[in-house]
């Protein structure tokens, strides 16, 4: 995925990021196009994207990586903010799920060094886990207990 011509991500929801106004006015400035994606938080690093049952779940797919990726690029630039050179600290720092007809999946993404002459760092999606919330009460709790730690891990 080229991060460059990324196009602008327009999650389904993402229920944290950062106050505008609780990051510094020269660093927003400085890094407004990657940090602040919207009229929403800044810096949002949890993202959802739900299909209904016309929907697919290869776009749902599609949908979190390009959000997590745009979110993961802000991040890098922040943590980077005053380097020479990108900071890469091997840690996922943007997260994320989709929900299709009773299955969610949650993911994290992380970048790493460049991996080739073009020097642009690469961004990877792992998949963390799937849940069945429709199967039973169990599945069920256990998803929802996952996703709110997920959330929650972001916003630490």
């Amino acid at each position: 995925m080229d991060m460059e011509t990324l196009r602008s991500s327009n999650p389904q929801i993402y229920p944290n990021g950062s106050l505008t106004a609780e990051i510094r006015r020269k660093v927003r400035d400085d890094l407004e196009e990657y940090i602040i994606p919207s009229s929403h938080p800044a810096l949002p690093n949890f993202f959802a994207e739900a299909k209904g049952p016309d929907g697919k779940a290869s776009e749902a797919k599609r949908q979190i990586t390009q959000d997590l990726a745009a979110g993961d690029r802000g991040m890098l630039r922040l943590q980077s903010y005053g380097s020479d050179e990108p900071v890469f600290d091997d840690k996922a720092h943007t997260f994320g799920s989709t929900y299709y007809i009773g299955y969610m999946q949650l993911y994290a993404m992380h970048p790493t060094k460049p991996g080739n002459a073009d020097g642009k760092p690469e961004y990877h999606t792992t998949k963390i886990n799937g849940y069945d919330l429709t199967g039973n009460l169990v599945h069920h709790r256990q998803g929802i207990a996952a996703f709110r730690n997920l959330r929650d891990l972001a916003e630490a």
